[in-house]
């Protein structure tokens, strides 16, 4: 999926607000429940930072750290799906 203008499309012409999220899940699963900004996004091929960090930080997920430093704990997503 890619993301324009606040949501995300697909190539099958599908178009979601939240498709990062189910992404996140699958990175907690298959790699780490903790990601940096820089992380997401590589994972989630976002090229701008503050986009990836206000998504980030509308999760309401536990941090560390500040700044380039920041890790947000992912793992809570697991849980709750």
């Amino acid at each position: 999926m890619e993301r324009v203008h606040g949501r995300w499309f697909c190539q099958c012409k599908a178009e979601s607000k939240d498709a990062h999220i189910n992404g996140l899940r699958d990175y907690a699963l298959l790699i780490n429940n903790w990601i940096s900004n820089k992380d997401a996004r590589d994972f989630l091929n976002i090229e701008n930072r503050e986009v990836t960090r206000y998504l980030l930080s509308q999760l309401k997920v536990p941090t560390t750290g500040k700044g380039k430093g920041a890790k947000y704990n992912i793992g809570d997503l697991v849980i709750s799906s």
